[in-house]
């Protein structure tokens, strides 16, 4: 029997995604401040950069755990 399999992007996937892509524009900016002489500036960006990134995988991880046990719960 095959099993049914969801492969919907639910809230949570969306918003983890979003996160990412708003990250890589932080990491794009602390490019530009990198060829300026504002080192503080890049340093500070690339920190929120990395939080925001991690946040949108955690998010992520998070999304793909509650539909693991919402599948596993249903059988």
């Amino acid at each position: 029997m095959a099993e049914k399999v969801n492969k919907t992007f639910n809230f949570y996937d969306i918003i983890g995604i979003i996160l990412i892509i708003v990250s890589l524009f932080f990491f794009i900016r602390v490019l530009d401040f990198l060829n300026q002489p504002d080192y503080i500036a890049a340093i500070v960006g690339a920190l929120i950069g990395a939080s925001i990134f991690s946040a949108g995988i955690n998010i992520i991880k998070f999304a793909a755990a509650s539909k693991a046990y919402s599948e596993n719960s249903e059988q």
